[in-house]
């Protein structure tokens, strides 16, 4: 199962996604509980995060029952990430019990590194007159404010400041279009591995 938690620009707030473990009920009475044994966590697992745990023994998954977990994209340094973590699974510990499986779970996400306009001179995501003030600063002492990359801030660095004048950056814009991602994905173990019976 793949969860992926999108493409963000560096400095995001931290993408969410929240998913559940049901154990689907298959005969009224007669589904035992479900435990996840194990939870072995590979790749960026310090980067992609889950508050996902173990559940045995008092805290097993009740037939028709679920446990609700959320996964974490940090979005500090820009890269591509994946964490995979394999759930192992097993029936309740009673006499005929089995084990019921694993299931990998991969979460994925990329940050992408801030992209800015030319003239976008103090790079905060927007073209505005706070980069007007700093180019008349800059103009002709250095190219602090050079958005035609002649290495110098001059009158055509102005031109090219009043052609983006109110324009955003591409990634700034998206992050702040960017909705989370839908709490509705679920992780329906029980449907694959719980259709075990008390015997």
């Amino acid at each position: 199962l793949v969860l992926d938690l999108g493409t963000l620009p560096v400095g995001s707030p931290f993408p969410t996604v929240d998913f559940d473990i049901f154990n689907l009920e298959t005969t009224a009475g007669f589904t035992a509980d479900l435990e996840l044994d194990s939870i072995t966590p590979f790749g960026d697992t310090g980067v992609i995060t889950t508050d996902l745990t173990t559940f045995t023994g008092g805290s097993a998954l009740a037939a028709g029952t679920n446990y609700d977990y959320t996964a974490s994209l940090d979005t500090t340094t820009a890269g591509s990430y994946g964490a995979s973590y394999t759930l192992n699974f097993s029936d309740e510990d009673i006499q005929g019990a089995t084990s019921a499986g694993s299931l990998s779970l991969l979460l994925v996400g990329v940050v992408e590194a801030a992209s800015f306009l030319e003239a976008d001179f103090n790079e905060d995501g927007s073209v505005d007159d706070l980069d007007l003030a700093q180019w008349e600063g800059d103009y002709g002492l250095n190219g602090d404010s050079d958005a035609n990359g002649d290495g110098i801030s001059n009158g055509m660095d102005f031109l090219v400041w009043q052609e983006q004048r109110g324009q955003t950056s591409a990634l700034v814009a998206a992050a702040s279009a960017v909705p989370e991602p839908s709490s509705a994905l679920l992780l329906v173990v029980g449907a694959i591995f719980c259709r075990r019976h008390r015997r």
